[in-house]
């Protein structure tokens, strides 16, 4: 059987009926067969002159087998979590429902540094805020009906989703976005107009955010593009841990190189530094790494070194002593999720290199600046194989969640990370907050990752602030809430 089944049927009546099997919770999963159907209907939709309408459920039913005669043999389902309305993102004032069980494996990460560059780049500020609009319409739209699934089979929709689908349609047009995207090109093959080409009807393709970071990076000039990828680090930290630290390690941005003799300055821009006590880490650009010149001063402690805090303030320091100091190469090229990425591989002659939305990983949730430092000391001495195919802010959960250790057993192994582990657990902390934490408020609890979440049986919910501002404790009951504790507000 061939597509031209497609041809018979009413053209914007099929477009309702596809959009209805491809939103479908589970089916969602089932990439393969999604992306099939959503590009055999763009790719025909000037074609499409019949006259069939799919106007009720059974006329739908009948569609639908159709259509899995033709798709469902050859595709297999993708093992990412689906998007049922839990996830959060703060932007413009209030926090939005967004997207990230799509078959990318960082786009939650890759949302923090489109929002730090849309601060630098106001020209794209408005599109930003009317996609973050657009997916919280959408998945707060379809979300009284995610109860309706049982299974994770491909499947029909029931019958309130489809009627559901049919009646709103008019919802999920938005022609500012259409016409946005509307000669945008991805370089991943495999992607398709968000919109269709001729009628601009809504396709069920939840990337945007991801070929939204695509179009900004092919829009900025390399240079200032770079500069504000590294801009975002420091703008989380400033966000998560707001104050310095004696004792709990404290970051350095744009570090400056004092010599302590010559009193030569040397700044090196794109670089941030971790520091706590006698051990240091440099995060570097991985394609304009500082030199070994600059390097073995630094080890040799040639140099007082300065930068900008997380808490804003330009502060040095200098080792009087031999000290524990690593370099990381970062890489902030091809940022968006829809570009294939190098995750860790690790043997012991390969270079440590994170992607930025590693990086973005790790700051927001690690609980301090030294569990930071002590990740990279671990990851440093480990001796084990490490194969990801998940962002590289996996292994520090991991290791998080095991009581610090990668590996603690006397012999070295293989260690294996599969895709989407970083997607499950953004999926997973929000499922476990999202009935008792304040998004409604705003305030003080517009960073989600300035908290540390600490669980307590006699609380729903308990958050102790990273920067020691103090505490929370959240006591909900018939949808509301009882907030107890102290925060230092300044």
């Amino acid at each position: 059987m061939s597509n031209s089944f497609l041809l018979e049927y009413d053209l914007e009546s099929l477009s309702k009926a596809i959009y209805s099997i491809t939103s479908w919770f589970p089916n969602r999963r089932f990439l393969g067969i999604v992306d099939k159907l959503n590009r055999d209907f763009i790719n025909n939709e000037s074609k499409i002159l019949g006259t069939t309408k799919i106007d009720s459920y059974s006329k739908f039913v009948d569609f639908y087998k159709k259509a899995i005669e033709y798709y469902i043999p050859e595709y297999p389902k993708e093992d990412f979590p689906i998007d049922t309305g839990n996830v959060r993102f703060y932007s413009n004032d209030r926090f939005h429902k967004i997207f990230i069980g799509n078959g990318n494996e960082d786009t939650y990460e890759t949302s923090f540094v489109i929002e730090s560059l849309v601060h630098d780049f106001k020209k794209f500020k408005e599109i930003w805020y009317e996609i973050l609009e657009y997916e919280d319409l959408i998945i707060s739209s379809l979300e009284p009906f995610k109860s309706e699934f049982t299974q994770e089979n491909f499947e029909c929709p029931p019958e309130s989703y489809f009627n559901f689908i049919y009646q709103n349609h008019d919802l999920f047009y938005d022609n500012e976005l259409a016409q946005y995207f509307k000669t945008f090109k991805s370089n991943n093959a495999e992607l398709y107009p968000l919109f269709t080409p001729v009628n601009n009807f809504p396709i069920f393709l939840p990337v945007m955010k991801d070929c939204f970071m695509e179009r900004i990076e092919s829009e900025i000039e390399e240079s200032k593009f770079e500069e504000s990828i590294w801009l975002s680090f420091w703008s989380r930290l400033n966000c998560n841990f707001t104050k310095f630290f004696e004792r709990e390690g404290n970051s350095f941005y744009n570090l400056r190189l004092i010599n302590k003799e010559a009193k030569e300055k040397i700044d090196l821009k794109n670089t941030l530094a971790f520091l706590n006590e006698d051990r240091l880490i440099v995060l570097e650009p991985s394609q304009n790494k500082i030199s070994d010149h600059l390097k073995k001063g630094i080890i040799d402690n040639t140099y007082q070194i300065a930068g900008l805090c997380q808490d804003g303030e330009v502060r040095g320091f200098e080792f009087k002593s031999q000290s524990n100091i690593i370099f990381v190469g970062v890489e902030t090229k091809s940022i968006s999720p829809n570009i294939t990425k190098t995750f860790l591989f690790g043997d012991d002659d390969d270079e440590y290199v994170l992607n930025a939305s590693s990086i973005i990983g790790i700051i927001n949730n690690a609980n301090s600046i030294k569990e930071i430092v002590d990740f990279f000391i671990a990851y440093n001495n480990n001796q084990d194989r490490i194969m990801s195919f998940s962002n590289g802010d996996a292994l520090f959960r991991m290791w998080q969640s095991s009581n610090q250790m990668i590996n603690d057993g006397a012999l070295n192994v293989n260690m294996a990370f599969l895709p989407y582990e970083s997607v499950h657990y953004n999926m997973e902390t929000f499922d476990k907050i999202v009935l008792n934490y304040p998004f409604e408020i705003g305030g003080e609890f517009y960073n989600i990752h300035g908290w540390k979440i600490v669980d307590r049986e006699q609380t729903d919910l308990s958050l102790i602030s990273k920067a020691h501002l103090g505490s929370i404790d959240i006591f909900s009951e018939n949808h509301k809430k009882l907030y107890i504790g102290s925060y230092i507000l300044f």
